[in-house]
């Protein structure tokens, strides 16, 4: 029988041979699964995702003039968190002048660290603001095929950009 070769092969201190999946150690078994080293490593594979939603939380068909909006933190594995701000959009976009409007909703993004938007539909003024800030923006074609916004903003948060 042939002899390992290279690290693994059981010289170098990690522990076995080449191909044993007792070599692999998870960031959670270095740092500790409630340490703050684990949460940053999780929140790093993380992202934040912002939808306009109605009452019953399926997705508002208006985003400027949205009344709530939804930020949700997508991982890899799912939904970890969700808000839903009562932000009266659809109020306070007549009571103001336009550039005051997109500045509340630039100031929204801002607070709350959005990094995508989901939408179904959007003004070209407000799509060239949210650009400007450097945000993803993704289109809902049909808000129906999902379940709710949750699950939209978790197949938003998953996608590969």
């Amino acid at each position: 029988m042939a002899e390992n070769q290279g690290c693994c092969g059981g010289g170098c201190g990690c522990g076995g041979g080449a191909g044993n999946s007792e070599n692999v150690i998870s960031i959670e078994e270095v740092v500790g699964t409630s340490g703050v080293a684990a949460q940053a490593m999780r929140d790093a594979q993380c992202v934040i995702v912002t939808v306009p939603v109605t009452e019953d939380e399926s997705i508002e068909r208006r985003f400027g003039k949205a009344p709530r909006m939804a930020v949700a933190k997508v991982c890899g594995d799912g939904l970890l968190d969700w808000q839903v701000y009562d932000v009266n959009w659809d109020v306070l976009h007549d009571q103001s002048q336009h550039g005051e409007h997109h500045a509340r909703i630039v100031k929204f993004m801002r607070e709350n660290q959005v990094e995508r938007v989901l939408f179904e539909h959007m003004g070209p003024p407000m799509m060239n603001t949210l650009n400007k800030m450097g945000l993803t923006l993704i289109q809902v074609d049909d808000p129906d095929s999902f379940e709710n916004a949750k699950e939209a903003a978790v197949a938003a948060g998953q996608l590969e950009v």
